[in-house]
Order: C-alpha cells, then structure tokens, then sequence
C-alpha cells in the first residue's frame, strides 16, 4: 500500500485565529488571571562570576562538578537564549549559538549536523539525548528525531557538549552529545499558549504548557505542540547545479542557475503530516517520570542521476524523505543512603519507528524497541573525593511491524534482538584549591562486538578566581549500525571493528570582568573510521585521519546588551587510506582539507534591549568557503563519470564552494504583563543575493538556498 503521497490534513488556521483571539481579549481579564509562569532562565552569560562559581551540576561528568570545573567545552543554551533566537528547529538554534558546529544537507538522508570537522552521511558521530536519555535510533539512521520540530517551548535548556563523550553517556559520542532539558512544574508554574506563523517558508504552529505543583514535593508538567509545515517553493529556495545539460524528461539546466522543474518544497514535512510533540511529566521528591511523544520529519530533492539515465518521471523520481515517530516512558528514583551515599535507579522505554521513501513508489519503514535499565551510585567520603559508579543494562528489539508508517515491506529484516551491557566510572579528585583531576572509564559489550573501551583523563587548573584551564584526554566509540554488526558476524565469525576516535583539547576559560567572559580550545582528533566496504559486503576501518582545530569565544553583557562572537579553524591533517580505492567521506583527493565542512566558521549573535517592553536581535554566520568539498565534489564527479557514465559538475565550475552567510534578526515587544509578541527575519542576506543563503549538499557540486522568510510569535501567560 503506497502511502507516501498523502492529502494535506486539516489546516491549523482555526488553531492560530482562536489563539489569537485569545490572546487579544483576555488581557483586559488579567487581574483575574492565575500568576504567570516563572522568570526566564538566566543565560550563561549573564550569571555573576560568584554565581558562576557555585552552580552544580552533572553535564559532562558522572559526579556533581561545579559548572568552572566541567572537563569539557560545553554550549549552555538556556529557555531565553531559544526564544531570542528565534530559531525554527535544533539545526538553526544551532547554528546561531554552537562554535563550531556545522550542518549540511543530503539528497539521500536529509540534512546532517556535524561538530568540530565530524560530519557523516549519517546521524551516527552524536548522541541526542532528552533529560538523560538517548533517542539515536540503531538500525539505519542514528540521531533523526526532535531536530527537525518547530516547536520548542517546553525546552527549558540545551547543553551542547563539544568533543567526545563515550566515558560518560555511552557509544556514539563521538563529535558530541546534545542534551535537551524539558521544563517541570518545578520550572514552570501556570499556563502558556505559543503560536507562531510563518510566510514564504510557510508554517504554522501551536503549543500549550501548564504546570502546576499538587503539593510542597510534587508537581505535574503537561506540554503539547503541533505544528503543519508546508515549507518554502522552489521559486523562493532555488535548487542549483553544476552543470549544463537537459534533464531524463527534456527540462534545460543551466549551470549555476536555479533548475526549473518540480522538485518539493523545501522542508516540507513528511507526508504532509502535521510534526506532534507532547510530554507530561511528574516529579516528587525523589521521582521522575515522564512519557514523551514525537512525529516529525521531511522530504527532499534528489539532486543526482537527473541529467542521464531511463527517462523517470521527475514526479517519481526527485521526493525523498525521512518520517518518524517515537515514544519514550522514563522512570528515575533518587535513594539517599546517607550523607555521602546516593543511588539512581532508572527504568526506560523506547519506541523508535522510522520510514524511509527513495521515491513515490519506493520506500520501506522499520520499527526498533529499547528496554534500559541504569544504576549510578555516587559516594563522596569527603570534600576531596567524588566517586560514581554505574551499570546499564540495554535490550533492544528489530524488525518489529510499524505502528505508524505501514508499508509492503513493514520491517527491513526477521525480527531479532540485541543485548548491550555497560560498566562505568569515575573519580573527581579535588587535590587542592587550584587542581582537580577527572579519571573515568566505561566498558560496553554488545551481543555483537567484542568489549569496548571508553576512558577519560582530565585535569583542571584555576591559578585565579578569573581563570580556568583545561586538559583533556578522551575515547570515544561508535560500533556500526546494529544489522551490520551482525550481519558481519554471521558472515566472517568473527566481530567488526568499532571506529575509535582520540581526542586531546586544551581549553582556557576567563572571567574577565562581570560583563566579559572568554574562551579558546585547541584540539587534536585521531580517528580510525569505519565505512562500507563492497567488496567486503561490510563495513570495516577504511581510513586513520588527523584533524586539529581552534575556536575562540567571547560574550559581553551588560544590564542592556548581550553580545556574543565565535570563531573556528577545523583542518585536516593526515590521513591514511586502509585500501586503495576507499572513499571516505571526510575527504577527497588530494586529502588536505575536510569534505563538506568549511574551514573557517564566525558567528556573531547579539541583543539590545531598547526599552523595557522592546529588545531587538540578530545573529550573523559566516562559513568563509569549502576547498574541501570542492575536492570531493570533482572525485566524486570522475568517479560518477567512471562508473555510471555521468557528470556532477563542468570543468572549472565553483560557484557552490564559495562562502555560505545567514543574516537573521528579530525584535520582541511586551504587548501587556501577559503577551509578548517577536516578529523574526530569517537568512535575509537573500533578499540581495540569493546565494549567499545557499546550504551545501553532501559530496555534490549542487546547493539549494534557504528562502528569505519572516515570522510572527504570539506568546500568552495565563
């Protein structure tokens, strides 16, 4: 049954007209109405050097760690940071606010987000984790939900933990993890209805949270979004090749020039299902739990194999997408034993399913369940030593039906199942009032690998109450896809190898004043990486590549304006081919830069706050150029031209490999104490010239830009 091209459900008009109405006549009513929610979370940025110093918390380690002393570089993005940005998804948020981080999109897969140089044709070099929990699916695709929804209000922080993380959150952290805290009752008392309206990349989008506390202990957090996302024409988001020549179906294209034939809008949602998040959760004082459910994901344009080849209707042929759904239920007991013992018990499961069209005609949809259980004890015998301790547990279940997205093919195998079973650690050992030394180590053993190890060694110094250095050593591992593993051990009986990146960061950190913070990394990466081998009809180490890098930061606040700039230098250094004919995908001949990943990266944020009812912003990114893409690209194009008899790109062509820069700015006005209203310009550099907001493809010499669009948010308290 082909149900890739559904009808539009019903419009979310009605939603946003009701809203606001709402939101236009209650407020004469506010003196009746229940106390608004409670203040914004301060930014980072904005926290007092004092106060600096004295948050705890667990990002990045396994033992409670003062915020100065993380052996990490973290990105702390708080609720106000995600409102102010404006931003329509995790990519964009990103990409304001993340050093270094880069995102890039695929003809095949959709888009991909990288850190640091680590990009992938697949979501498999990060983890995306919710309150602690991972989401990465293990079949085919890895980190796929939550990043494309644009609703993001019941978020109430993001901590973005830069470099590799195996020793603490487990497999697959490898150019980072992305944690996402969701408000609680604790956070959040009252109740909110956000709508927001998008024009030229039309959406429209509705949530509602409430939170109330039913006792001094006890509170309940309900939040519910939903949002249709029919996305931007081509006319306004030009697709562009590198190449002249006439389509299979007689349509002229023009090198450098947008294509004209139809092709799907960009970001338009899957199916033309409308994208749904909801979560509730209950705490008390020593209970979490919670249940949350998403739906999401998009389709794109197949830019290859559209100049020759059978003559395919381009209707059939050019739609490609990902859609997804996934519900999580998560349990966690907190256990005082004493005052230096404590204990979590945690209970999950997760339900990730996921399907897949390569064309109209053509898709297939696969379903995987996780049942985890975790223990961590922490044990701090006194104000020098922090000890924690844990084992997890991991079951997880293919080839299951799909609820959801049913299809001919309803799984992509027999049903089996896999088994992982993890030990870590850590000691936090405060030697004096300057130096601190973080020793960890986690080992995994899935049913189909042999034991991995994942240690950790870091070192913090604070010669000055201003500041802060870091020395870090970590590995980091990432099994392949878990039909692989196996089928791999089937075949050769023997286990595949995991890839296995080292990692080496120095970082200086420096309160410099009350209202200016700094920051500077230097890291080295050794990664030995796995890749599909033909031949082989698996995947094994095809290359060892060195990259290095440096990233500088600076943020400077005062009681009206928050400016925040980065900039990053990501290069490869070395690298050696495990066979001749490999073709890694994070460099083309002659191997000097990375594929896919501009060099050198700036971003500028900032926010001024005219008035006490108005502030405006803006955010600036630049990714200077693409030598290295440009390399792929033209391998790539001979290997196309080999192979298949094929062009990619004309000789000479390199328009796409130039600079990429997105402009955005938004203001915010309080209408009353109870409605905000923002409006917010996204990538309007394109108004001027539509290719400076070109986003790259994978690998390929084409580009398809983002539209200049603009928005309207409603926000009301009651």
């Amino acid at each position: 049954m082909n149900r890739i091209c559904l009808p539009p459900k019903k419009s979310l008009l009605g939603l946003i007209a009701l809203t606001v109405f709402i939101a236009t006549v209650i407020p004469s009513a506010a003196c009746f109405a229940a106390e608004a929610e409670s203040p914004p979370a301060e930014s980072f940025f904005e926290m007092s050097l004092e106060d600096l110093m004295e948050v705890s918390t667990g990002t990045g380690t396994l033992t409670a760690t003062p915020r100065r002393n993380i052996p990490a570089a973290v990105t702390h993005i708080t609720q106000d940071m995600i409102r102010s940005s404006g931003a329509r998804n995790l990519f964009e948020l990103f990409d304001i606010y993340v050093p270094n981080f880069q995102w890039i999109r695929h003809n095949y897969l959709g888009p991909h987000m990288g850190l640091r140089g680590i990009i992938s044709d697949k979501e498999d070099k990060y983890l995306l984790m919710v309150n602690g929990r991972v989401l990465n699916d293990r079949t085919e695709i890895g980190a796929l939900s939550e990043r494309d929804l644009p609703m993001v209000d019941d978020i109430h922080h993001i901590d973005v933990i830069r470099g590799p993380g195996s020793a603490t959150y487990g497999l697959g952290a490898v150019s980072m993890v992305i944690d996402i805290h969701t408000e609680t009752a604790e956070t959040f008392q009252g109740s909110k209805i956000t709508t927001k309206v998008g024009a030229i990349e039309e959406f429209y989008t509705f949530e509602f949270k409430h939170g109330t506390m039913l006792d001094e202990d006890t509170g309940l957090y309900l939040y519910g979004g939903i949002s249709e996302y029919p996305g931007a024409d081509r006319h306004e988001a030009p697709e562009v090749f590198g190449l002249n020549g006439t389509t299979r179906w007689g349509v002229p294209v023009r090198r450098g020039k947008p294509v004209n034939y139809g092709y799907t809008r960009d970001r338009r949602s899957y199916r033309h299902l409308p994208k749904l998040k909801f979560h509730a959760e209950l705490t008390t004082e020593n209970t979490d739990l919670w249940v949350r459910y998403t739906r999401g994901g998009e389709h794109f344009t197949n830019t290859t194999n559209v100049i020759t080849g059978p003559n395919t209707p381009p209707s059939s042929e050019l739609r490609r997408g990902l859609g997804y759904q996934q519900l999580t239920a998560y349990g966690k007991y907190s256990q005082q034993l004493s005052d230096t013992l404590s204990v979590d018990y945690v209970f999950s499961y997760d339900l990730h399913d996921t399907e897949k069209s390569i064309s109209s005609t053509n898709c297939y949809s696969y379903r995987e369940d996780e049942y985890l259980g975790r223990i961590l004890a922490q044990w701090i015998p006194n104000d020098r030593h922090s000890i924690a301790v844990g084992f997890e547990n991991s079951t997880e279940n293919f080839g299951l039906r799909s609820p959801g997205f049913p299809h001919k093919s309803p799984s992509v195998t027999p049903r089996w199942s896999t088994n992982t079973t993890s030990l870590f650690g850590e000691h936090q050992f405060n030697i004096n009032e300057r130096w601190t030394t973080f020793l960890g180590l986690r080992v995994d053993k899935n049913t189909y690998s042999d034991q991995i190890y994942s240690p950790r060694a870091a070192a913090v110094y604070t010669p000055t109450d201003k500041d802060t250095w870091k020395f870090m050593y970590s590995r980091s591992s990432r099994p392949g896809f878990a039909k692989r593993i196996r089928d791999y051990q089937h075949d050769h009986g023997t286990y595949a190898d995991p890839e296995v990146l080292d990692g080496y960061e120095i970082r200086y950190e420096r309160q410099h004043t009350k209202n200016l913070c700094l920051g500077a990394s230097a890291f080295f990466n050794t990664i030995e990486r796995i890749s599909w081998d033909a031949g082989l009809a698996g995947e094994r180490v095809s290359c060892e590549d060195k990259t290095y890098g440096l990233e500088f930061e600076a943020a400077y606040t005062t009681d009206r304006m928050e400016i925040m700039l980065s900039h990053a230098y990501s290069k490869l250094y070395d690298i050696d081919l495990a066979w001749q004919d490999a073709r890694p995908i994070i460099a083309g001949p002659p191997y000097d830069n990375l594929a896919n990943w501009s060099n050198h990266l700036s971003k500028l944020y900032a926010r001024y706050k005219v008035s006490e009812k108005l502030s405006m912003d803006g955010s600036l990114i630049v990714h200077w150029d693409f030598p290295g893409l440009k390399d792929q690209a033209e391998d790539n194009d001979d290997y196309y031209r080999t192979t298949w008899s094929e062009a990619l790109m004309d000789p000479g062509y390199d328009k796409a490999f130039g600079p990429n820069v997105y402009l955005n700015l938004g203001m915010e006005y309080n209408v009353t104490k109870n409605l905000d209203i923002r409006l917010s310009g996204y990538n309007l550099l394109g108004i001027f010239d539509i290719d400076l907001n070109k986003r790259n493809y994978l690998g390929q010499p084409a580009y398809r830009c983002h539209a200049p669009a603009v928005a309207v948010t409603a926000e009301y308290r009651f």
